[in-house]
């Protein structure tokens, strides 16, 4: 770039990364800023100063850059994770990483403990952004869409090695972002180099002074003296480089991660590993990057992840085997072509294909259909034991097998029309693939005729009603519903201020037919028909939507920013509470055999109205205080409601909530060999419902629904996060004769407290088993909250070389001091082990007709669950090899 005669300057379409900035001017020395930060959607300003002196020829003043503690253009919040950040921290995987951020709530809810239907299933906690549902963050890798529209889940999974820079923004989004109400994970992978690096990475919990599982016949440990080895095993390579030796124009990556875990996610009380509990899982990365002149770029790249994955419950305790097990697939492909037009203009072109795949059943017979019926209550207890269901038994949840696949195309340019305005414009479309065969839970199927009513209870499309097979046309063929968008933005920086505005136009057509009157489905004209028919559909209205927002930064000096930010923005609706399956609609309209929910046509996108105030402001060289005030009306939420008349349910846009809170963080770069990081966040989360599928009771009841807004399942008050890390560079630390023993050493620790999340008060009733029984409510909706948690985690490292290669060895603790942390509790008492039934009269009841103290042993076995509490301490051990 050339300066103008003021010495401005800018530089445009350079990706994310860490770069050094050379300058030059005749008569004076030349300059070197290295180690400068290039973060998503911000700029990175850098003044240089230059000396008009005689130099040595080649001689070149080199200036070390530090990454500012105030962002001078920020008009929304964003904090942003580099790699050598994402190395120190305990914690793996980029969900990790957005759950330290504030204003985010990591939800690890029981949903054994609660009746009111709940959130689809995930092997992670949900990420609960500013009081939104799970459903309203978007995951990009690499600029595309990692979900899957049918549950708007995440399930891609990306090596810690391979990534460059996580952006976590919670609010304030720039009008190139779509389909996103509370935040947006922007996940950068690393790019090859000019020269070849790799490396290889171990992490293991299998460790000669941790407690083993007990051999056969042997009593376990229940207090070992540090903790347990619950078998996880983390296996990762990267290697990268020029595409051929000497040829600096192309470059690779590639990386590849095992995971096996014995115990996935161990808890307090289990005193060892939980059986069926599993984790067994695949991740694989590549790209390539070539220049194919100095002003364009192709860059061609792949990821992929497989989890096979078991999930623990205590209803499966004395036939673990059966335990559902859950197959998640995922896998991208993408191309990206980058051209400079003039030093003021540059294109992106982009297209990708992405397909994620989850099937779900049966420990045992998992995709053998053939097996599948329904067999008894395996909750109900009989004069000897545990109910144990037979070999061929339909074991609830049952099997789910959905697969979705899109896509992608997007065009954006951008040009600095000015010295102070950078305009965007962008267009993006999107067409879907979507499958989903699940049968609704039936009874009284007998394993001598099972096909007699075997396929008329399954919501299906996409599939045939068998399951095994693919179907792409007819009533119940595949669903295809595309996606157009286009926005234009605007960035004006003059000195003192800063105005992100912009205009987005959404698209949504679901492509499908829906009912003409859902009140009256079989004769929408009220003329006697009652036979489902053609005349009784008419196509499914698409939806517009324009979504305006505005950001504005005050730099009020040059440590001082303050900034408001205003924003419609629009969430697409889970795809899986749109579509339902023709065949299984008839059968429910015509016959009503049962109670259930099916998918909406007509449901609309959800709307989001957002406002945030803050200021962000040096304290001094080292430290920085950021203050952010928002609020959030949210309407046209998901929500189940029973049809009037019927005994069927669907869904509509009728939950609506409002949010407000508050971040603060304060920041202190390292100084004398600590930095440090503290996140508080205060949040209100109210709503009608947590999830589409919060009310299920009240619909399957025929209840009214809740009219005034309660706390939300994640509501949680207050959070803080505590990041600390003390380390040593070379030739730092102390000094043992001419040894340096700390050196290139370090230990980062994260605190984090939180106050509980709420539930609603009810009676005292049996909590445990999965009969047909609801809660009666004793106060209002999620009035009540659960205890604090506390916790503390560390990963302490040393780095050394040997023979040319460079090793880091790492202890790695989660709760350091194992602290027995409670996130769930049954909501007749208020306590995580004990439901209260046992006491009452009618517990003793039916305690009485079993033999003397079996039942009482059998239901304390059921009610201390596991999975009301948090990790146990959890001691691992890694080692990295570059190379």
């Amino acid at each position: 770039a050339l300066t103008d005669a003021d010495g401005r300057y800018f530089i445009l379409n350079i990706p994310v990364g860490e770069y050094a900035i050379r300058a030059e001017l005749i008569g004076y020395a030349p300059v070197e800023v290295q180690n400068l930060s290039v973060s998503n959607d911000l700029t990175t300003y850098t003044d240089i100063q230059m000396t008009s002196k005689v130099i040595d020829i080649g001689q070149v003043q080199t200036v070390i850059a530090e990454r500012p503690l105030v962002i001078m253009d920020q008009t929304a919040s964003l904090r942003v994770v580099d790699k050598e950040e994402i190395q120190r921290l305990p914690t793996r995987g980029y969900q990790d990483i957005v759950a330290l951020s504030s204003g985010v709530v990591q939800f690890n809810d029981n949903v054994a403990t609660r009746q009111r239907g709940s959130a689809p299933t995930s092997s992670a906690p949900s990420m609960n952004i500013r009081g939104g549902r799970h459903g309203e963050v978007a995951y990009f890798v690499d600029g595309f869409v990692q979900q899957d529209p049918l549950s708007n889940l995440a399930t891609t999974t990306v090596n810690n090695n391979a990534i460059d820079v996580i952006s976590i923004s919670t609010g304030g989004f720039n009008a190139e972002y779509g389909w996103v109400s509370s935040g947006a994970v922007n996940v950068t992978t690393r790019e090859g180099t000019k020269e070849y690096h790799g490396s290889i990475e171990v992490v293991t919990d299998n460790l000669p002074f941790l407690e083993g599982p007990p051999d056969e016949g042997e009593e376990p440990n229940l207090d070992p003296a540090i903790g347990y080895s619950y078998d996880y095993n983390t296996y990762a390579a990267n290697f990268d480089g020029p595409l051929l030796p000497n040829f600096d124009r192309a470059s690779f990556f590639l990386s590849a991660e095992r995971r096996w875990q014995r115990d996935r996610a161990p808890r307090a009380t289990a005193n060892g590993r939980l059986p069926v509990n599993s984790m067994d899982g695949w991740t694989w990365h590549g790209k390539i990057k070539f220049e194919i002149n100095p002003k364009h770029f192709l860059r061609l790249g792949t990821l992929g992840s497989k989890d096979d994955w078991r999930l623990y419950t205590l209803p499966y305790y004395f036939c673990p085997e059966r335990a559902p097990r859950y197959v998640d697939k995922n896998q991208s492909y993408y191309a990206k072509w980058t051209a400079t037009l003039s030093p003021r203009t540059f294109f992106e072109v982009g297209g990708t294909y992405y397909i994620t795949e989850r099937e779900r059943g049966d420990g045992v017979f998992f995709d053998d259909l053939d097996k599948y019926y329904v067999s008894g209550n395996y909750t109900r207890f009989d004069e000897t034991e545990l109910y144990r269901p037979p070999d061929g038994a339909y074991f609830y949840p049952g099997y789910r097998h959905r697969k979705s696949s899109y896509y992608g195309f997007n065009f954006d340019i951008t040009s600095q029309v000015n010295r102070s305005n950078e305009v965007k414009f962008g267009v993006d479309f999107e067409t879907h693939k979507l499958r989903r065969y699940e049968p609704a839970f039936v009874y009284n199927i007998k394993p001598e005729d099972p096909d007699s009513v075997k396929f008329q209870n399954i919501d299906y499309y996409g599939y045939d009603a068998s399951g095994k097979n693919e179907v792409d046309e007819g009533d119940n063929g595949v669903k295809k519903p595309y996606m157009m968008a286009a926005y234009l933005q605007d960035k004006i920086e003059w000195e003192g201020l800063v105005i992100n505005a912009g205009l987005r136009w959404d698209y949504m057509n679901v492509n499908t037919k829906r009912l003409r009157n859902q009140d009256r489905p079989l004769d929408p004209d009220s003329t006697g028909d009652t036979q489902l028919d053609e005349s009784d559909f008419v196509d499914a209205e698409a939806e517009t939507k324009l979504s305006p927002r505005i950001g504005v930064g005050f730099p009020i000096s040059n440590r001082t920013v303050f900034h408001i930010n205003y924003g419609k923005f629009f969430q697409r609706p889970e795809l899986q509470n749109v579509y339902v399956g023709t065949a299984y609609l008839d059968r429910m309209v015509s016959v009503s055999p049962y109670y259930d929910y099916f998918g909406n046509p007509n449901l609309m996108p959800e709307q989001t109205t957002a406002y945030e105030v803050g200021l962000s402001h040096q304290l001094g060289d080292y430290t920085a205080l950021n203050v952010t005030a928002y609020y959030k009306d949210v309407r046209d939420l998901t929500v189940v409601r029973r049809i009037a008349f019927q005994k069927f349910a669907t869904f509509r846009n009728e939950d609506f909530g409002t949010i407000k809170g508050l971040d603060f963080q304060f920041k202190a770069r390292r100084q004398q060999g600590i930095a440090m990081e503290l996140n508080y966040s205060l949040s209100w989360a109210n709503g009608t419902g947590s999830a589409a599928t919060t009310q299920t009771n009240i619909a399957w009841q025929d209840s009214e629904s809740p009219l005034l807004v309660a706390p939300l399942d994640y509501d949680q008050r207050h959070k803080l996060t505590a990041i600390v890390d003390i380390r040593a560079g070379k030739k730092e630390g102390p000094k043992l004769g001419e040894i340096y023993p700390l050196e290139n050493a370090g230990v980062n620790f994260v605190f984090r407290a939180a106050s509980g999340t709420p539930y609603t008060p009810s009676n005292v009733w049996n909590e445990v088993t999965l009969g047909s029984g609801a809660p009666v409510p004793i106060g209002r909706i999620n009035s009540r909250y659960g205890p604090w948690t506390y916790r503390l985690d560390l990963k302490a490292n040393r780095g050394f070389d040997i023979g040319g290669l460079s090793f880091d060895i790492y202890l790695w603790v989660l709760n350091v001091f194992d602290t027995k942390n409670v996130i769930d509790v049954y909501e007749g008492t208020g306590q995580p082990d004990n439901t209260g039934f046992l006491a009452t009269d009618e517990g003793q009841n039916v305690a009485a007709d079993f033999e003397e103290g079996f039942y009482e042993e059998m239901y304390n076995l059921r009610q201390k669950d596991p999975l009301n509490y948090d990790v146990p301490r959890i001691v691992r051990l890694g080692l990295r090899m570059n190379f």
